[in-house]
């Protein structure tokens, strides 16, 4: 009985001789088996497999986003990174003199005025240097712009190896002419430094067309003391 549905049956069987008497009736369990893929267990397999598969996926996609968060959080790290350095740059630019790698006269003069200014909180007393190099018009027109470039990288060189990192606001206020202010310091300090700084100045030396450069500063210097 290749059409009867899975489960158990009774079969009852009854002979009959040839004159018509029939028997007792027998009576026989069967069992119908499902074919293997409608059984229980195989049903439980695929269950287990497909929820197995989709817990994979699951974790592959979560794997997946996490790593694209990660990149996307590494470019934008990144980028931001070349943002800040480019905000740098320009601010830098901005605020400095190409040539020496001092402070412009721009921004050294913004920082007089905020320690002029009595009613800001960087009011205070300070010091302030002008240096002027000697004869450098002469250097410029008798040995070129070039070594004229060359001497004032030397000196500012000199000046910035001279003064106090991160407290001091060395710059090149035009041409040849310096200016250091010294926050902090009065007027005695900073004619101290100024001496300092000229003698290292006196022993600064460029090398032009074969002949040794030396030349000197003059140097003027201020205090100042809020009210």
């Amino acid at each position: 009985y290749t059409n009867l549905s899975p489960g158990r049956y009774r079969l009852l069987l009854q002979a009959a001789n040839e004159s018509g008497v029939w028997g007792e009736t027998a009576e026989l369990a069967i069992r119908v088996r499902p074919p293997w893929w409608r059984t229980v267990w195989f049903r439980l397999s695929a269950f287990a497999a497909l929820l197995a598969v989709a817990l994979g996926a699951h974790r592959a996609r979560t794997l997946t986003l996490r790593r694209r968060n990660e990149q996307l959080e590494q470019a934008v790290e990144a980028r931001t990174a070349e943002l800040r350095s480019a905000n740098d740059e320009l601010e830098r630019r901005a605020t400095h003199e190409p040539l020496t790698g001092l402070w412009n006269r721009r921004a050294i003069v913004e920082q007089l005025r905020a320690h002029l200014d009595p009613r800001r909180p960087a009011s205070r007393r300070f010091g302030c240097i002008l240096v002027d190099l000697d004869n450098f018009k002469k250097v410029n027109d008798t040995l070129g712009h070039a070594t004229g470039d060359r001497v004032l990288r030397e000196c500012a060189d000199c000046i910035r190896g001279a003064v106090r990192v991160e407290i001091d606001w060395p710059a090149r206020y035009g041409g040849e002419e310096f200016v250091i202010v010294l926050p902090e310091t009065n007027l005695a300090g900073a004619s101290v430094a100024a001496e300092r700084l000229r003698r290292k100045i006196s022993e600064l030396s460029v090398v032009a067309d074969g002949s040794e450069i030396r030349f000197t500063a003059s140097f003027g210097v201020a205090g100042f003391v809020p009210p």
